[in-house]
Parts: C-alpha cells; structure tokens; sequence
C-alpha cells in the first residue's frame, strides 16, 4: 500500500477540522487498511519509525500543528 508521509500529505488537505485514526501497536492489518480507506480515511504515515500507540498520537497532533498552528480557527 502506497502512502504519503503525514509532511507530504498536509500541505495539499484543505480542512476546516482533522480526525485522526492511530493504530494499534502492532499495526493495521492490510484488511483494516483496506477497510479504512473504503470509509474515506486518507491513509499517512509518521515516519518510519514503530511508534507506541499513545506516543504515535502525540506525534501526530505535534505535526499537524506544526503546519496548521492553531486548529480551531
């Protein structure tokens, strides 16, 4: 499954909100995947690094504040 890094992906979603799907930590199968793009879901990646569950969370809210500043707008 190709996916673009969250840096690459952002710059080109025009959002008025953001909904974030984290996985597990052992990951999604290709299923869950299949299934979360089928609802709609933009598939990203925070790197490629395993991150834990609650930390990949943090790292995805960091970032999407680094290039949208505040989100309530």
């Amino acid at each position: 499954i190709y996916t673009l890094s969250l840096h690459d992906a952002l710059p080109i979603l025009v959002i008025d909100h953001l909904s974030l799907l984290i996985g597990p930590e052992g990951g999604f199968t290709p299923d869950e995947v299949a299934a979360a793009q089928s609802a709609g879901w933009f598939i990203q990646r925070l790197g490629p690094r395993i991150l834990r569950a609650d930390t990949a969370a943090t790292v995805a809210i960091a970032r999407a504040q680094s290039r949208y500043g505040d989100l309530s707008r």
